[in-house]
């Protein structure tokens, strides 16, 4: 008998984990989702309308998703999966700016 799922079977799959992450940890975790946006939208308004706007660029896209981490900080300050993330992209925007600069050598 083979183990290869039908492609409704890994569907549904899905669909149960992606119900079992929406409807229950990260609610616990980071509070509901339509709270947790609004406050990540008024952050990205923040960043997006401050006076030095320019079309967005990789290190952009590093700032609004430790930004979208902060977010998340705001509502539950001991999640260290949250710090981490935010160091990531931190640390990732880093990068981007050190290879910029090396680049220009």
């Amino acid at each position: 008998m083979s183990s290869t799922k039908t492609p409704v079977e890994a569907r549904t799959q899905l669909i149960i984990e992606i119900k079992r992450l929406v409807c229950n940890d990260r609610n616990v975790t980071h509070g509901d989702a339509e709270d947790n946006f609004r406050d990540i939208a008024s952050l990205w308004n923040s960043y997006l309308h401050s006076p030095s706007y320019d079309p967005l660029d990789s290190k952009d896209v590093a700032v609004m998703m430790c930004l979208f981490k902060i977010s998340r900080i705001i509502k539950n300050k001991n999640n260290l999966e949250n710090w981490k993330d935010l160091a990531g992209y931190a640390v990732c925007g880093g990068g981007i700016v050190l290879q910029e600069t090396e680049d220009k050598q």
